[in-house]
């Protein structure tokens, strides 16, 4: 004789029983949260952490101390282009042979453009070509027409210029300066009464607190250089 199977029957008790069940293991698949570490943790960490960083952070033109110099190699610049322009003044002139000496001194691939004192229009076209070249930094030594300085990198703000004895009125992000007590101007008038050797005593310390302020991603400030 066969026996049919017994047909299954669910009680009340039962699907309230198995329904719980159910709603306990959504329940656990849905509220589980990375705990390891995953994506949505790291996610939100790394946001705080840029944050905080970006509270911390000076305004471009924030005045600094110098940043830690790496070691003095003839290679520390060797990856760098460094266009320097400037205007053969009294004032500037040992100034920028020391610039061009330390850049090379350091490796790196140097061009100066020299205008004469006051000429400010082939000063500004010195700018012009430098700009155009794209080097990796525009240097100037001494306030040599800070006021054309000051228009040429507010208007080509990915490019990266270095100041040494100077500083903008108007300072941008792209914008670095190394000064020092007599050599801080915004501007040539201010510098009238600092005599060469004065001025020419402290530009090896501004260029070094420039370029390592440069090598440690820390530009767009002014950063001033201790006399002792």
């Amino acid at each position: 004789m066969s026996t049919s199977p017994r047909p299954f029957t669910l009680t009340l008790a039962g699907t309230i029983g198995l329904a719980g069940l159910l709603l306990a293991a959504t329940t656990a698949c849905t509220s589980a949260g990375p705990t390891d570490g995953g994506p949505h943790a790291s996610s939100s960490l790394s946001t705080e952490d840029t944050a905080d960083a970006s509270a911390t952070r000076p305004s471009p033109g924030a005045t600094l101390p110098p940043v830690a110099a790496p070691p003095a190699s003839a290679d520390r610049l060797a990856s760098f282009t460094v266009r320097i322009v400037a205007a053969d003044d009294a004032l500037s002139a040992s100034g920028t042979a020391a610039a061009i000496a330390f850049a090379e001194q350091n490796g790196a691939d140097v061009e100066a453009s020299v205008s004469a004192a006051g000429d400010d229009d082939a000063f500004a076209a010195h700018l012009e070509e430098a700009v155009a070249a794209a080097p990796s930094v525009i240097l100037t030594v001494g306030p040599n027409a800070v006021d054309l300085v000051d228009s040429a990198s507010a208007n080509n703000i990915g490019q990266l210029f270095l100041l040494v004895g100077a500083q903008l009125p108007e300072p941008t992000a792209n914008v670095t300066a190394a000064v020092w007590p007599g050599a801080d101007s915004r501007g040539t008038v201010s510098m009238a009464e600092t005599s060469p050797e004065a001025f020419s005593a402290h530009v090896d310390a501004g260029l070094e607190a420039g370029f390592a302020a440069i090598l440690a991603d820390e530009t767009g400030y002014v950063y001033e250089v201790p006399v002792q």
